[in-house]
């Protein structure tokens, strides 16, 4: 049975990329043939453009698992042909209101994005999401939808036993409070307020740091961020990194007294899941899926304010940190360790794959070990 994977955009290092990959190490584990598409990428594999995507899905015998985040005109069309043997791993389309610093063919993708993911489900197509929070819009416009909840694969497992990047520890390897921010610079992650937070971590720590840890995707929105640092007399204690490899990150989260999450919108943020796998305390604001996902393993606040006072407790209170840290250990053992993914996955596959599911479940992480480096898909970055 050919298994093919496709996405509008494939990356390593990213949310996506890094769940389609890890989707295909555990189906090349098991022996299965697995094609990858996407119109761009940037990984160290085999990637097809979409626009073979169709031919390969009239073959019998073969499986679509499309990740959904943005338009995707190809894997709509392969769908409509026969939504039977198609998977949709829905990870929400970020609502174009958050984009409106962008040029409008990304408003556009993203609009249409929204309505092909309603029609792949009423089409009948197999919906996984990363979080139930992704599956409530698409349920207001169709109410008849089923859906499996499937959290992403993630570099979590890589990131605990790669070293850190030791250019990027000096100088921030001190006793200084720093504050983590993880992800791409743009308007949905709000990072307005983790700016704001930072100047009332401030009033009673004065050499705290912000490090955002991103790409610069949106200019007037980095310019807006600059224009509040600058106002609130902080701009000299943010850093904004622009894109990191991997050893990169891992030296930020080593050096991070707490990981801060202030959203407006995510559909499930899986740097929650890295901190929790990197014992990094979480302190978030309680929206969209961010609770769901991080659950007891991160403290909350809905403000600057109680935000800044989380970080202080995390900070000045090891016995509170340590319980949080325990908390988040289980969780992440619980839901989202490899072993647990891999299980789950396994166990949502199997009524799509029919026959070709018997005696191909492998659902260890060690057994990834078995494969020859050369014949599978590995997480690394560029």
């Amino acid at each position: 049975m050919k298994i093919l994977l496709s996405a509008p955009v494939l990356n390593d290092g990213d949310a996506i990329g890094n769940d389609l990959l890890g989707m295909a190490n555990v189906l090349l584990n098991a022996g299965y043939e697995v094609h990858l598409f996407a119109e761009k990428s940037r990984v160290e594999a085999h990637v097809e453009p979409l626009a073979n995507l169709e031919q390969y899905f009239r073959e019998p015998d073969t499986l679509l698992i499309h990740h959904h985040s943005i338009q995707c005109d190809a894997a709509f069309r392969a769908i409509e042909m026969c939504p039977t043997r198609a998977i949709v791993k829905y990870h929400n389309v970020t609502p174009s209101r958050y984009f409106v610093d962008a040029n409008p063919e990304l408003i556009r993708q993203t609009e249409i994005g929204e309505q092909q993911a309603a029609r792949m489900a009423k089409l009948g197509a197999t919906f996984w999401v990363d979080s139930h929070f992704n599956a409530q819009a698409l349920a207001r416009e169709v109410p008849s939808l089923v859906y499996e909840v499937l959290p992403p694969f993630h570099q979590a497992e890589q990131l605990r036993v790669l070293p850190p990047d030791a250019e990027s520890l000096s100088g921030l390897d001190d006793w200084t409070t720093t504050i983590l921010c993880v992800g791409r610079v743009a308007p949905n992650k709000n990072l307005e307020l983790a700016i704001e937070t930072l100047a009332k971590v401030r009033e009673y720590e004065p050499t705290a740091r912000l490090l955002i840890a991103g790409e610069h995707l949106f200019p007037l929105y980095s310019d807006t961020l600059r224009s509040l640092a600058k106002k609130l007399g902080v701009e000299d204690a943010m850093i904004v990194t622009g894109r990191v490899s991997a050893s990169q990150l891992k030296a930020l989260y080593r050096t991070a007294d707490v990981l801060l999450v202030t959203s407006h919108h995510e559909g499930f943020c899986v740097p929650l899941v890295e901190a929790m796998a990197l014992q990094v305390p979480i302190v978030a604001v309680p929206t969209t899926a961010i609770p769901e996902t991080a659950g007891p393993a991160a403290i909350y606040g809905e403000d600057a304010h109680a935000l800044a006072e989380c970080i202080g407790r995390m900070v000045e209170r090891p016995g509170e940190r340590e319980k949080v840290l325990v908390q988040a250990s289980n969780w992440y053992r619980s839901r989202f360790s490899p072993e647990v993914q891999s299980e789950r996955f396994w166990e949502l596959c199997a009524p799509s794959m029919g026959k070709y599911a018997d005696g191909r479940k492998k659902s260890s992480w060690e057994t990834c070990r078995e494969v020859p480096s050369s014949n599978k898909i590995e997480l690394r970055r560029c």
